[in-house]
Parts: C-alpha cells; structure tokens; sequence
C-alpha cells in the first residue's frame, strides 16, 4: 500500500515490529526487483535510501 503522500515504502529487516517488511534471510546483498502496475507514461525512477531503525 501506498503512503498518504504516494509513496511506496518497502521495508527490510528481522523485527517483527516491522509490519510488511521484506526479511533478508540473513543475507546482507541481494537486488529488489520493482514492477509498475497501472503505471503512469512516465514513472519517477525508483530511490532508495538506508535508514536507521534504532529506537523505533
């Protein structure tokens, strides 16, 4: 599901505090494939950024 704002946020990691989260399965690399449904004529290339979870 999108966020309010329209973005999708995938989130990766082990707690289970993390709702919707992708587990790395103990793998510290890997490639996340992205796959646009009922995309629009010209999608915003996807970012990616590493944040913290530490004290969430």
């Amino acid at each position: 599901m999108p966020e309010p704002n329209g973005e999708m946020v995938v989130r990766i990691g082990t707690s289970p505090e993390l709702v919707n989260r992708l587990d790395p399965c103990g793998h510290r690399e890997g490639i996340i494939c992205v796959r646009y449904l009922e995309g629009t004529p010209n999608p915003v290339d996807p970012q990616a950024r590493v944040v913290s979870s530490a004290g969430a």
